[in-house]
């Protein structure tokens, strides 16, 4: 008894396990599916913005190697030597072991124009700007998409404005200068050197880490001024540097990486200094902003929205610096870097990713087409980086290839499941431009009036207006211009998207090999003379030499051999193209279908027991199958119901071939007649007529019967044994009262 309670205890506790362990399960689940939902929920909340999202606080789309610098280069000018270009004359020096291009503007470009622009060339020298302090007037020189070995403009606040669009610089040196878009850097040196009035936006400086004899320190940006002129009113905009310091092995001393931004003035003072939403990644410390030494100032020196690399060995900032400077949200970067977007002549869309962080982080792509998910491994402190390493080898700008058509893409930052968006692009609406036959259909042949138009294996390419392409297959509801009824060539057109292509098939005549009786005409039995050959339901199967068949009417066209003057079967003959099958009808009489009484006969009233039926004048119409008719005389076989012993109204009945009609007769007595003969002025004595009587007694004796009344004595032969049988009951009646009463 123990061991079953002990039983039945083991079975409850496993029962509430198995369910407890169930709800658990189902929670998980649960949760599972709700993340995924509020998931699917936040790309599509990210969608209802209809703008271009570059990263949070960022306006524009963050410089990088791709959306930064010349392009086009291989249609350049190339520019390597002393000459006159574009209105300027270019000398050449040599100065510390460089060659350089100079410009003179004090001397042999006095009389260069006020303006002058330079677009696509390329300049495998230094550029030297002298006697920009001398100028008396104001003169502009624009390099746009330029390759340039260097510009370097005298330091002074002088006459002379320098723009550099777009262009790839490897040096800038001067005041006055306005750099935007350009891909700076390439080189060992530092890549600008800022004095007065330089404003640099959108712009990527980069890959400062090269090979050079001597000691050399590079810097992004190095403010170190000239005796006797402040630095002031410097001004970087949405700029990026990715300048990391990398080993290089050899006997050549390795070029170290000081700072991205070198705010160290050395010669004078610094004032009016803004760096706003700027990327920085590299140097000792990425910013320095102190003087070097202690009689020079900075003012109004401000760092603002800058997100700072891993590549740094020691930290965000130095940490000596004056309160003059200001630090506004300058703090290590967190996520992945989405920088530009774009599609190829393809269609296909790229993005180009960075990252700055010190650990692997995951991008999430989303698009029309889908998901994907790419790891971008992390940026390295400078000295951890292996020796010689390519810049082109580290985690920046990398191109990842998103897929095909979209019209947006949302970028995540997915590591430790934050989801964070990073980028969200937005394209222009496409259309499509142009439509090209990819591949016909299998079947380009097809045989008339039998065939559907077939567009198994039929492509076609699609380009749209932002250079993306895809095959498509072929559906009916793109086609028009088939008809398998018209022999020959036809052109059939495909219409996507307003736009069209064509291809051609070929329609030809495919041979009858045979025709049978597919069903005969509803109506198999004519009248003689009468019924026209009706073809109704009358069809043929015609079968081709393609296998095919079809099922056609019988035409009147089609048909020989009917004849309905001859009784019996017909043999039908039908002929479609040279083809011959047969079927049958039966020619047959025609057919009574009424009759009716044309008139009666002329003698209608006849004396009992006396007359006989006279048919004279009396006729029926025949009505026939054909909606003919006939008139034809009664005779006595064809009538039945007189009877001249019977008093009264007689409907006579006439048969012919089963059908009948009637008239009606009347029956006398042969008083009633004399007495219609006696009111008949024209025979007073009808018995004494030899017509009235037919039959003629030549006995002597008078034993007829006229109407019912014995001869001479006027009494009916009908009342005289009616009055005998009433006496004979009258005496019966009372002598069996009589016997009664005995």
């Amino acid at each position: 008894m123990k061991k079953k309670r002990k039983f039945i205890v083991i079975l409850i506790v496993i029962i509430i396990n198995a369910m407890f362990f169930s709800i658990n399960i189902q929670n998980v689940e649960q949760i599972s599916s709700s993340r995924v939902f509020n998931l699917q929920q936040a790309y599509e909340s990210d969608l209802i913005e209809n703008t271009n999202f570059y990263g949070v606080g960022l306006t524009e789309e963050i410089p990088d190697k791709y959306n930064t610098g010349c392009e086009g280069e291989e249609d350049f000018t190339v520019i390597d030597g002393p000459c006159t270009y574009e209105g300027v004359i270019y000398t050449q020096y040599v100065s510390g072991g460089i060659t350089r291009l100079r410009i003179t503007l004090e001397t042999t470009n006095a009389n260069m124009a006020e303006t002058i622009v330079i677009k696509n060339t390329t300049f495998t020298l230094p550029i030297r700007i002298t006697g920009t302090g001398t100028l008396s007037q104001k003169k502009t020189i624009t390099f746009e998409n330029c390759k340039l070995a260097g510009v370097i403009a005298g330091p002074e606040n002088g006459n002379l404005d320098i723009y550099i669009n777009s262009c790839d610089v490897a040096q800038v040196y001067g005041s006055n200068i306005t750099i935007d878009k350009s891909y700076l850097g390439g080189t060992y040196n530092d890549t600008l050197n800022a004095f007065v009035n330089v404003t640099v936006t959108n712009s990527y400086f980069a890959d400062l880490a090269h090979p050079q004899e001597g000691e050399i320190h590079s810097d992004g940006i190095q403010t170190y001024g000239i005796d006797g002129m402040d630095i002031e009113d410097i001004y970087l905009y949405n700029c990026r540097m990715e300048i990391p310091g990398i080993k290089i092995t050899g006997n050549i001393t390795t070029a170290t990486v000081n700072a991205c931004l070198m705010i160290q003035p050395a010669y004078s003072n610094a004032k009016n200094l803004l760096f706003e939403k700027c990327i920085l990644n590299g140097g000792g410390y990425s910013i320095y902003a102190k003087p070097s030494g202690g009689t020079w100032s900075l003012d109004n020196v401000v760092f603002k929205d800058i997100q700072v690399g891993n590549a740094k060995i020691y930290g965000i900032k130095h940490p000596t610096y004056p309160p003059t400077v200001t630090f506004d949200n300058v703090e290590d970067t967190s996520s992945l870097y989405v920088a530009s977007v774009w599609k190829d002549t393809s269609g296909i869309i790229h993005l180009s990713a960075s990252n700055d962080t010190a650990e692997d982080r995951t991008l999430l792509v989303i698009t029309e087409q889908g998901e994907k998910t790419v790891t971008i491994p992390k940026c390295m402190k400078s000295n951890e980086i292996p020796a010689d390493t390519p810049f082109s080898e580290l985690p920046f700008d990398i191109d990842i290839e998103a897929g095909g058509k979209s019209d947006w893409l949302l970028c995540y930052d997915i590591t430790d499941g934050n989801n964070t968006l990073i980028r969200r692009q937005i394209f222009d609406e496409t259309e499509v431009t142009e439509l090209k036959i990819k591949t016909n259909p299998t079947k380009m042949e097809y045989y008339e009036a039998s065939e559907a138009l077939d567009l198994t294996g039929a492509k076609i390419t699609v380009s749209y207006s932002d250079g993306y392409e895809e095959e498509i297959n072929i559906t009916n509801d793109m086609t028009t211009g088939f008809d398998s009824s018209i022999l020959g060539e036809q052109t059939i057109t495909v219409t996507y998207n307003g736009q069209t292509v064509t291809f051609k098939i070929n329609i030809i005549e495919r041979e009858i090999t045979s025709i049978e009786l597919k069903s005969g005409p509803v109506k198999a039995e004519y009248t003689k003379n009468y019924d026209d050959l009706d073809l109704t339901g009358a069809k043929i199967t015609i079968h081709y030499s393609n296998n095919t068949s079809e099922d056609i009417n019988i035409t009147d066209t089609m048909v020989t051999g009917y004849d309905n003057s001859t009784l019996g079967e017909n043999t039908i003959t039908v002929t479609y193209k040279d083809k011959v099958t047969t079927f049958k009808v039966n020619i047959v009489e025609r057919e009574i279908t009424s009759i009716e009484l044309k008139s009666g006969p002329t003698k209608i009233e006849y004396i009992q027991n006396y007359e006989a039926l006279d048919l004279v004048g009396a006729k029926i119409t025949i009505h026939y199958s054909d909606n003919t008719s006939e008139d034809i005389n009664i005779i006595t076989d064809m009538t039945a119901g007189f009877d001249n012993t019977i008093l009264g109204e007689q409907t006579v009945t006439i048969m012919y071939k089963g059908i009948s009609t009637t008239f009606k007769v009347n029956v006398v007595t042969s008083s009633s007649n004399n007495s219609n003969s006696n009111n008949n002025s024209d025979n007073s004595n009808s018995q004494n007529n030899s017509n009235s009587n037919p039959q003629n007694n030549t006995s002597g004796v008078d034993d007829t019967v006229y109407k019912g009344d014995l001869p001479e004595t006027g009494i009916s032969k009908v009342y005289f044994p009616a009055v005998a049988l009433i006496i004979i009951a009258g005496i019966s009646y009372k002598r069996y009262k009589f016997f009664g009463e005995i």
